[in-house]
């Protein structure tokens, strides 16, 4: 094998995977990985802080967050690349919540739903 010959083949797998990381990063959905809650009871409506973290990829379209209680439900929908929504409750957290983070993702082709549930206690 030439010099130019292994040059070249060394170019194409460089750009290649370079090809490759940016396609990933940019058709793979980002999950949500992590989620945190602060719980503000001070105020009148009470309100729950929710944060959540994302894996690499493309962020979703949408993220509806609902919370089911003993008291109650609340809700609340966020646009492209917010990381946190505020709850406000009609009456105080009591017993286990769960909070459901139902995140829509429109890359290529139709749009779809991933769905996290976490239980607090």
């Amino acid at each position: 094998m030439s010099l130019d010959a292994f040059v070249m083949r060394c170019w194409f797998l460089w750009w290649g995977s370079v090809a490759l990381v940016l396609a990933r990063k940019s058709l793979v959905p980002a999950r949500i990985i992590g989620v945190d809650w602060e719980y503000l009871c001070g105020g009148n409506p009470a309100l729950l802080h929710v944060r959540w973290i994302y894996s690499e990829g493309v962020r979703p379209r949408s993220v509806i967050v609902d919370l089911v209680h003993s008291g109650g439900r609340a809700s609340a929908t966020v646009g492209y690349g917010i990381c946190a929504a505020v709850l406000p409750l009609a009456t105080p957290l009591e017993g286990t919540c769960e909070v459901s983070l139902s995140a829509t993702y429109r890359s290529v082709g139709p749009a779809y739903t991933l769905i996290t549930r976490v239980s607090m206690i």
